[in-house]
């Protein structure tokens, strides 16, 4: 019986950490996108419900960044219209400082990816390729962002029929968790 109670309380802990997180906008969009990426996209849909600020329609960081969170959920949890619709939203309320702008390439990462999720690669490449541009102008390296849009475009490419436009955005992303993972 103590193994049982034992064993359940590492599943509960995030639980409590969702009912114990305080207003902060910031910290809940990445508290969202930690429950999201951990399989949990339903919970964090919950814990992301909020109105927007008091800045209404006007770009404001903190809700762009909950909103690119919500976008993340959706299409997580299997919802990708309204992934594309947060997304969007996400991009309106993003301000226009160049310091905004890696919160720009991800809401274009994720919308590329519910594209991908809708069946229309042509619009995901789109956005992914505005994405992969901004990153290799913003990131002086790879990161874990630049191979979410590589393998995006990879597989929009494939499903387009052009399995040899893919193979070097699939290596490049390869490449890259290779090296990661021999650190």
């Amino acid at each position: 019986m103590t193994m049982i109670h034992n064993a359940a309380k590492p599943a509960l802990a995030p639980r409590m950490v969702v009912a114990m997180s305080s207003p902060d906008p910031t910290m809940e969009a990445d508290l969202g996108l930690a429950l999201a990426r951990a399989g949990r996209p339903r919970e964090a849909q919950a814990l992301l419900e909020r109105p927007p600020s008091a800045a209404g329609t006007q770009p404001d960081l903190a809700d762009s960044r909950v909103l690119h969170a919500t976008s993340v959920a959706a299409r997580l949890a299997g919802v990708p219209v309204d992934a594309l619709r947060f997304g969007q939203l996400a991009l309106e309320r993003t301000p226009p400082e160049r310091s905004a702008d890696i919160l720009r390439m991800r809401a274009l990462t994720a919308m590329g990816l519910a594209w991908l999720d809708l069946g229309k690669p042509d619009e995901a490449i789109e956005a992914l390729a505005r994405a992969l541009r901004m990153s290799r102008a913003l990131q002086s390296h790879a990161s874990p962002d630049r191979t979410d849009i590589l393998v995006g475009l990879g597989r929009a490419e494939i499903a387009l029929g052009r399995s040899a436009a893919a193979r070097p955005l699939l290596a490049e992303a390869d490449r890259f968790w290779r090296e990661f993972a021999a650190q």
